[in-house]
């Protein structure tokens, strides 16, 4: 008898297995529910029907004209007549996931839980089972549940006694925390689980499992904009799909991904035009390919739209969205709202934004009766986008905030739709604290925010405590086109930015610039070539962020605030010259906040506090610990060499009693200790992705820890005990470091969890501090701060001084160490003793 599974079957061969396996089912089938009890099935029939509905399900065929879920169904009866619950399990799964592929999630749902009730008696399939739902409690952004399923299915797997089970699903399960980590925005956890994903896949035959780390390495690295390793990965799974056994659906997905990776490749490069014209046409076929779903068909198309609009060709960009607009439609009677939401929202901005290139177009041509039009048309859509806007807010209001510390704008998607909703609104003429509202209303579901319960300020909040000479600028980079709102102490005024194509490409040669030690010649003097090369990198961002209307502005202040530019990322904005040429950390007095609201609570906390009293500790200095105690754990950890000398320059210029230092293996904060009003640590930094933040400073051994780590867990236990200081200085390498999370407010860093306690302000590093040179940063904040200066200020005195010295001319000595918070509000100090 021909088989179905054999892979080298002639297509007659495949028709006679398909005949005869017709001809078996119709009969047992026949006979599972007989007029006469004698004559139903035996177990050993009932086991055969029960394969051979698996087999046909497996090869995709429909004999009898039966659906695939009636196939099921019949297998499930046969299983529960053999109470077989192992059995039973497998079919929930193998429904459940052919449910997915329809879009039918409650019923997907259910047959997982059905299955999963089975417990310890559905054996073999409980690692499978979590695993699916696992990923449907990721699809609800319910990522404390799938990490749970996938931690049952992992412990399941390490049960059972399937060796090949074992080895089989192992790799896709690092694969599902890989995806995990990358959905909430932590890049480095997901980089890690993708690896040993591939580590653990690399022995093992199965064809889909070796697809599937293609498939989600090439996912990953066009969600980090690293263009060339997606194009390896897609093109490995194009020139083997056979080999791979890559369905139609698959095949699709693999065109519609290479289309995109060349599409956005091109869109951040000066690609020549053949690129763009072979990504055009490989676009062409994935969207006239049936295979792919519309919700993914769509998307793609949406994409396609939005390179053609960066390339300036409107009529090809309004054929997308076209063809966009038909397969919505098929969503929307489709699929639940919940799930066209998004895809939704994402249409309407770009629709909306294809509308308003043309009526530049049309105004810039002088032709009043069609810009009179589409200004109509754009007044009537921006109803869509609002909409759109409060659909997502709402959704995600809907889920409980996440320890992993995501925010609303994380996603690329809600900050475009929100960035075209303020775009249309200050087009048609509204003010631009309107669209400062919409912004702020989507800051607000930071997680930082939200543990905060923060509200929106209002206008005068905002401008509450500004003179003159002080500014605040307000950056949201986004897909298409960025916002800047300038707010001062006469008003509040937007400007438009480029995209974040063009943005992210500059951020990443500014931070290669200028935040990484420079080459030194053999005197230990800068060479000239970094001195350049950090210059222009600095220019070249400066043109992008500091538009020609800031420049009179950035004359006259003397303080700035950055609001919401490190939501994509570290951005050392210190290091752009100002309107004098100098880098602004060496003119002005810098701090940086994550969204406005944050930044008006943290200023409130600091200009509210009570001054400090007269017998109070003002500066407790944590300074040089032995690193001896983790030398196993973090290798290659310097003993920190603090002379007497040295240790004196940290705390002079305070009165005496008034200040502390602590070193050695007494450089621990007790936390009975009293509060200080400023706290400095200077050790080893450490970077650890399992913990959350991942960012600590290497202290000295105690009986809580024997680590000696000083982390999120001790900045809890300084809130518990009532003792956090109001500025802590954290002298460390990459203290301000955290997850890569788009949007997120700060909760997944160390300065979060500083803010979260009770803090106002913290000074962190994003990159390695140079010894000596903080050293002497820290001597001069420490003088300035205790004759009265802010933080920012204090700090911009000591960057000016260091900056003099030859050695420390380069910006990654004298910018590194940065302020978050409120760094130029003025405390109340007025009871320091001098």
């Amino acid at each position: 008898m021909a088989t179905l599974d054999d892979a080298t079957a002639s297509a007659d061969a495949v028709d006679e297995a398909v005949e005869l396996l017709t001809a078996r089912l119709d009969e047992l089938a026949f006979r599972l529910e007989p007029p006469d009890p004698a004559e139903a099935l035996s177990a050993a029939e009932l086991d055969e029907l029960f394969r051979l509905v698996l087999g046909a399900c497996d090869a995709r065929v429909h004999p009898l004209d039966l659906d695939p879920l009636d196939l099921l169904s019949i297998a499930l009866d046969v299983s529960e007549r053999l109470d077989h619950p192992g059995w039973q399990a497998n079919v929930l799964w193998r429904r459940s996931r052919l449910h997915l592929e329809r879009g039918e999630l409650d019923a997907a749902r259910a047959d997982l839980q059905d299955g999963w009730a089975l417990g310890d008696a559905a054996g073999a399939m409980q690692p499978w089972l979590a695993r699916e739902l696992a990923g449907l409690e990721l699809r609800a952004d319910s990522f404390r549940s799938a990490l749970a399923f996938l931690d049952a299915a992992e412990a399941g797997l390490d049960l059972t006694e399937d060796s090949g089970a074992h080895a089989l699903l192992l790799p896709t399960l690092f694969g599902d925390r890989g995806r995990l980590f990358q959905q909430i925005g932590n890049a480095d956890q997901a980089a890690e689980w993708f690896a040993r994903e591939r580590a653990a896949a690399k022995d093992v035959s199965d064809p889909g499992v070796r697809a599937s780390v293609h498939f989600n390495s090439a996912r990953f690295a066009l969600s980090q904009r690293r263009y060339g390793d997606a194009l390896r990965d897609l093109t490995t799974l194009q020139e083997r799909a056979d080999e791979f056994r890559l369905n139609p659906a698959n095949r699709a997905e693999v065109a519609h991904l290479l289309a995109r990776a060349s599409i956005d490749d091109f869109g951040s490069t000066s690609r020549s035009p053949a690129l763009l014209a072979e990504a055009r046409a490989r676009a062409a076929g994935v969207l006239v390919d049936t295979a792919l779903s519309p919700r993914i068909r769509l998307r793609f198309a949406v994409d396609l739209a939005r390179c053609e609009l960066d390339r300036g060709d409107r009529e090809r960009a309004g054929a997308a969205l076209a063809g966009a607009a038909d397969d919505l439609k098929t969503l929307e009677r489709n699929w639940s709202s919940a799930e066209v939401d998004l895809t939704r929202a994402y249409f309407n901005a770009t629709h909306n934004r294809w509308l308003r290139e043309r009526w530049k177009a049309s105004r810039a041509a002088g032709d009043e009766a069609t810009t009179s039009e589409l200004e109509a048309q754009l007044a009537e859509h921006v109803h869509e986008l609002e909409h759109s806007v409060t659909a997502l807010l709402e959704a995600w209001d809907s889920v409980p905030p996440q320890p992993t510390g995501t925010g609303f704008l994380q996603y690329s998607t809600r900050a475009n739709v929100v960035g075209e909703l303020m775009h249309t609104k200050l087009l048609l003429g509204e003010d631009a604290r309107g669209a400062l509202d919409i912004l702020m209303r989507a800051q607000l579901r930071g997680s930082l925010a939200v543990e905060l319960g923060l509200r929106a300020p209002s206008v005068a909040q905002l401008q509450a405590g500004l003179d003159p000479q002080a500014g605040w600028l307000c950056y949201l980079t986004n897909v298409d086109e960025g916002h800047l709102f300038v707010i001062e102490q006469s008003g509040i005024e937007h400007l438009a930015l480029g995209s974040v194509r063009e943005f992210e490409a500059l951020r990443r040669e500014l931070v290669a610039a200028v935040l990484r030690r420079p080459q030194q010649d053999d005197a230990g003097r800068v060479t000239p070539l970094a001195l350049r090369r950090a210059e222009a990198a600095a220019g070249r961002m400066a043109e992008v962020l500091l538009p020609p209307a800031l420049a009179e502005r950035l004359a006259r202040w003397k303080t700035i605030d950055v609001i919401g530019l490190e939501l994509s990322g570290p951005t050392p904005f210190e290091t752009l010259p100002g309107p004098s040429g100098r880098p602004l950390d060496l003119t002005h007095a810098l701090s940086q906040t994550l969204s406005l609201p944050l930044a008006v609570e943290l200023r409130r906390r600091a200009e509210d506090a009570p001054g400090t009293p007269v017998a109070a500790l003002q500066l407790l200095v944590l300074a040089a610990p032995p690193v001896s105690h983790v030398s196993a754990t973090w290798p290659g950890l310097a003993e920190l060499e603090l002379s007497e000398s040295d240790a004196q320059r940290l705390v002079r210029g305070f009165a005496p009693g008034h200040a502390a230092l602590r070193r050695g293996d007494r450089a621990w904060l007790a936390l009975d200790a009293p509060s200080a009003h400023v706290l400095t640590i200077l050790a080893h930094g450490v970077y650890d992705p399992r913990r959350l933040p991942p960012a600590a400073l290497v202290l000295a051994p105690h009986d809580d820890d024997p680590t000696g780590l000083f982390g999120a867990s001790e900045v809890r236990a300084l809130q518990r005990s009532g003792v956090v200081p109001r500025v802590v200085v954290l002298a460390g390498c990459g203290t301000r470091k955290g997850p890569l999370r788009r949007g997120e407010d700060g909760a997944g860093t160390l300065p979060g969890e500083l803010f979260a306690a009770g803090s106002h302000t913290v000074l962190a590093s994003h990159t390695d501090l140079d010894y000596d040179a903080t050293l002497q940063l820290l001597e001069s904040l420490h003088r300035r701060l205790a004759a009265g200066d802010t933080t920012s200020e204090a700090l911009r005195h000591a960057r000016a001084q260091l900056a003099r010295q030859e050695g420390f001319a380069h910006p990654w000595f004298h910018a590194s160490l940065t302020v978050a918070g409120a760094g130029n509000a003025r405390p109340p100090q007025e009871a320091w003793p001098r």
